[in-house]
């Protein structure tokens, strides 16, 4: 999916690799968790929860750069 790649958009660091991959792997577990407790799809949780990662991941980037004063 591209839920993950997309998370790295706003990211300036060295390697958004890292935190492209950091983002898949919460959201694929995530979403196999809330899959399991809910006894839904894990199909549609895995990419609920990839959309609900990546959301997180925004806002945290966009908060560090607000705080490093490169954002207006």
């Amino acid at each position: 999916l591209i839920i993950p790649a997309l998370a790295t958009y706003y990211y300036a660091g060295e390697n958004p690799l890292i935190v492209s991959y950091f983002v898949g792997a919460v959201g694929y577990a995530l979403g196999l968790i809330g899959s399991s407790l809910f006894d839904l799809p894990s199909g549609s949780m895995i990419v609920w929860a990839l959309a609900f990662a990546w959301l997180a991941a925004i806002g945290v980037m966009r908060i560090r750069i607000k705080l490093a004063g490169h954002y207006s």
